[in-house]
């Protein structure tokens, strides 16, 4: 049993899963964990449970627990008691994950926030390189057993890379190659990257050239992606955006092209900073990620991963900005 995004796949928000959830339960006498979730500041977990039975998850304990830091879902809870409970998923045949031991990331626990019935409760956003998988289970069906399984997804949020899938795959992660082998029985939903100049922090005061000033000054626009967050055109070279490069998470600044990825790539949502003042600004389609500057360099960058730009150290402050009046 796997949810999972290979590594240049880019799917949906998963809100409603079979036998694993996190969101609202599926069963109305439900009232144990539906996930459980791990802070960045000293990994501690928590587990969330609905607000009462059957009922939504517990977004203000989650909330509270994650308060000027990140935290990502670590454990998605089957619902029922056969406890094929969803974790960070291994590496496979076709694809392996960026993280010690070829693991996939795990996803932020705040990237899809949803209403349900008018309470606030969080989906699953998957990005590229996340996934979450169970290899032995209990009372799955395998080969040609009858099986359901159902997802709703967020329809805007795809790209034309291969593939997320949501169901039984492989239970030795080795990918068969051959469809005609009926080895995966699971729900697909899947649909260029540029090379415009690179973003570097250096320091820019009003006795700097006009040339400098020019081009460290954006105007904030309506995200390209979602219309919830934000852009940043860039003042110098009107049309172009700030963007991050889909494979090293790099900032640069790229004419808009009028692609989906293009659009996805240079969008950001801004949130409190995470120490306390200015604003995190957080990559869409990249929920784990934000921008941060280090050694000069501006990048998206998580809360602990596996590069450089990761590391936890002064993490909370290298991605909390103050937003100000541009130079020109």
């Amino acid at each position: 049993m796997l949810f999972h995004s290979n590594l240049l796949a880019q799917a949906g928000i998963v809100v409603f899963l079979p036998l694993a959830i996190a969101g609202p339960s599926l069963f109305d006498s439900y009232n144990d964990p539906l996930y459980q979730i791990k802070r960045g500041s000293d990994n501690q977990t928590l587990p969330i449970y609905p607000l009462q039975a059957g009922g939504i998850a517990n977004a203000s304990a989650q909330d509270s627990f994650c308060a000027n830091t990140t935290c990502v879902i670590s454990i998605i809870y089957d619902q029922t008691s056969n406890g094929n409970n969803l974790t960070q998923a291994p590496p496979g045949s076709a694809a392996k994950g960026p993280n010690p031991g070829g693991l996939d990331d795990l996803v932020l626990a705040a990237g899809a926030p949803i209403t349900v019935n008018g309470q606030k409760a969080y989906g699953v956003f998957i990005q590229p390189n996340s996934g979450y998988r169970i290899d032995n289970t209990t009372i799955v069906a395998k080969d040609d057993q009858p099986e359901g399984m159902y997802a709703v997804f967020d329809g805007t949020h795809y790209n034309s890379h291969c593939c997320f899938d949501y169901g039984n795959a492989e239970s030795d992660n080795i990918d068969m190659g051959n469809v005609s082998n009926g080895a995966m029985e699971a729900i697909n939903f899947s649909g260029g990257d540029g090379s415009g100049p690179l973003v570097n922090t250096i320091p820019v005061t009003n006795n700097s050239s006009s040339t400098l000033k020019g081009q460290a000054s954006f105007t904030v626009q309506t995200g390209l992606g979602n219309s919830m967050c934000v852009a940043f055109e860039s003042k110098d070279v009107a049309g172009s955006y700030i963007r991050h490069n889909t494979t090293t998470y790099r900032l640069r600044i790229d004419p808009d092209d009028g692609t989906k990825q293009m659009h996805e790539d240079a969008t950001f949502c801004p949130e409190a900073g995470l120490n306390m003042t200015g604003n995190l600004i957080r990559s869409w389609n990249f929920p784990t990620r934000s921008i941060r500057h280090f050694d000069a360099e501006c990048w998206i960058a998580a809360n602990g991963g596996p590069y450089p730009e990761d590391t936890t150290n002064s993490y909370n402050n290298d991605v909390s900005w103050l937003i100000g009046e541009s130079f020109v």
